[in-house]
């Protein structure tokens, strides 16, 4: 797999969108692209790691504010800052075609995930596996949002993550580009250890519904994870997890 890069650097920021929280997710934009922030607000008595976290904001010419609880709270939503709330700028999504032109060996297609902390983990171990792109429906699953970033822990900056209108004429352009697609589903006749990755893999995960009769019908391959406990599946982040480390531990060893 490809060495781990500074995807973001060259994104322009447009208009305001609101605020991100957390110390991982407001580092990871002012190591990749600080030009997304607009300003900082911390906490008057910040940890070590939020003092490191100011520091860097200025030699970014971001500006730092001292804020109380209260109105980190009020900025955030949430009480779940760490100390570290942000103005930012719009998330900027790249375009499938230019995650495709690089042609990366794995890339990740997330289907119907509703459920943002799920959405973070998944682009956490993506961005840990060092996944090429991850990819979303424009419609019908979550966006990346300040709870979804917080989430990721700093691999929303990290990664490609990219919104088309269709998931299964992407499927046909990754076929198109020598790629397998291969899915997720608890009933694939193939058991993940199993499944072989070639070159250029992607990855198809669903969310608490599952992916889609259609999209799943498109890949080539469909796989299951083995579950001789007595439960009937995984969480999403978990299993799309299992998965990519597989592929990366087959592409790496």
């Amino acid at each position: 797999m490809k060495g781990r890069k500074l995807v973001n650097a060259q994104r322009r920021p447009s208009s305001p969108r609101g605020w991100l929280y957390g110390i991982y997710a407001v580092e990871g934009w002012l190591e990749v692209n600080p030009a997304r922030l607009q300003r900082l607000y911390v906490t008057a008595r910040p940890s070590d790691k939020v003092v490191r976290l100011m520091e860097l904001a200025h030699r970014n010419n971001v500006p730092v504010e001292i804020a109380e609880d209260p109105k980190l709270i009020t900025l955030a939503g949430t009480s779940r800052h760490q100390g570290v709330v942000a103005s930012a700028c719009e998330f900027p999504y790249t375009s499938s075609e230019a995650t495709l032109q690089e042609r990366p060996s794995v890339v990740l297609i997330v289907d119907r995930v509703q459920d943002p902390r799920n959405l973070g983990a998944i682009l956490r171990t993506a961005a840990a596996v060092q996944a090429g792109g991850v990819i979303l429906p424009k419609d019908g699953s979550v966006q990346i949002t300040a709870t979804v970033e917080g989430a990721a822990a700093g691999a929303a900056a990290r990664i490609p993550i990219s919104r088309v209108p269709n998931l299964v004429r992407l499927v046909n352009q990754l076929k198109a580009l020598d790629y397998w697609v291969v899915a997720l589903d608890a009933q694939g006749n193939t058991k993940v250890y199993d499944f072989v990755p070639s070159k250029r893999t992607a990855v198809v995960v669903g969310g608490e519904a599952g992916v889609r009769p259609l999209l799943l019908k498109s890949c080539d391959h469909v796989v299951s994870i083995p579950m001789p406990g007595q439960v009937e599946s995984l969480n999403v982040s978990v299993a799309a997890a299992v998965l990519l480390y597989e592929i990366y531990r087959r592409g790496s060893g």
